[in-house]
């Protein structure tokens, strides 16, 4: 979304992530498990890559700190969301 003073705000673009290995992973660990670099590139990108996930390779993180949690997704225009049949 984007932030207008006067106005409402609009959807700009749209992503969907699968979190479904981290979740399977704290319910099987019975651990607290958490979304960061380390584990992205240790375990949840190679489970995504196996499901057939295809915006895996274009996730990226901002940081190399694994403290931070900032990363990068890949966003489209919503026209061309439209024109791609998508939406």
């Amino acid at each position: 979304m984007d932030k207008d003073i006067f106005a409402s705000d609009d959807l700009i673009g749209e992503f969907s992530l699968d979190f479904w290995p981290l979740f399977e992973d704290a319910y099987y660990t019975d651990k607290l498990q958490t979304f960061c670099k380390s584990y992205w590139d240790t375990h949840m990108k190679n489970e995504l890559i196996k499901k057939g996930y295809e915006h895996v390779e274009e996730i990226k993180f901002d940081s190399k700190d694994d403290k931070e949690g900032k990363f990068l997704i890949p966003m489209s225009r919503l026209n061309e969301l439209m024109n791609s049949g998508y939406v």
